[in-house]
């Protein structure tokens, strides 16, 4: 099954290269005392922020909320700021980013996700800040680091 994820992924991001696709998408920093929800994907071996694509015409803010609920069981009763908006260029992508953070929510049954997410997601565990994985992705150790100095509204590269 592990071959097939990482044959769609690799696959997808050569589509992403040749035909310079333009994506919108959100990661969300979930947080409760001092730990951090994260994810990892079936494709993949990092640690990252759950998130998504947002559909077209949608609020960057549902979309997140939609993805939490979707990917992780995660009722969010609200976004509580923006830490940012990033542009993301690797593996030929043309992606923007919006990241949220997330203090106010409620855990769903499990059994309430959508079965593509449950393919998609292969673990999901909370993380003391202090204690984060060795196999975080760059952009968000990035992403907790600028949560931690309490910045807001930032723009720049993934």
């Amino acid at each position: 099954m592990k071959i097939f994820f990482n044959l769609f992924h690799w696959l997808r991001k050569k589509y992403w290269k040749v035909f310079k696709i333009e994506t919108f998408g959100v990661r969300t920093l979930i947080l409760k005392d001092n730990k951090i929800l994260l994810v990892r994907h079936r494709y993949g071996n990092l640690w990252v922020m759950p998130g998504g694509q947002i559909d077209k015409n949608e609020d960057p803010k549902i979309a997140a909320l939609r993805e939490l609920q979707e990917e992780v069981g995660v009722n969010g009763l609200k976004i509580d700021y923006q830490l940012g908006y990033y542009k993301n260029t690797t593996g030929g992508k043309n992606d923007h980013v919006y990241c949220f953070v997330m203090t106010d929510f409620e855990i769903n049954s499990i059994s309430k996700r959508k079965f593509i997410d449950f393919l998609e997601i292969g673990e999901m565990a909370w993380f003391d800040l202090n204690q984060l994985p060795e196999t975080i992705s760059r952009a968000t150790k990035s992403r907790i680091a600028e949560f931690l100095a309490n910045k807001r509204d930032l723009v720049g590269a993934w």
